[in-house]
């Protein structure tokens, strides 16, 4: 995997955790139905 595509694979994954959390964090998704595997490094995330 060239390092251009890792790049665009991280910041796809951080832009999907960042989406969840912010609709977390506004009522429209319960963390409850969020996987696991995101819910457990969004509720711990300290970014403002």
């Amino acid at each position: 995997m060239s390092c251009r595509q890792l790049r665009t694979e991280i910041e796809r994954i951080q832009h999907k955790q960042k989406a969840l959390h912010m609709l977390i964090l506004s009522g429209v998704v319960r963390p409850s139905y969020v996987k696991l595997r995101y819910a457990s490094s969004l509720l711990n995330s300290e970014d403002p």
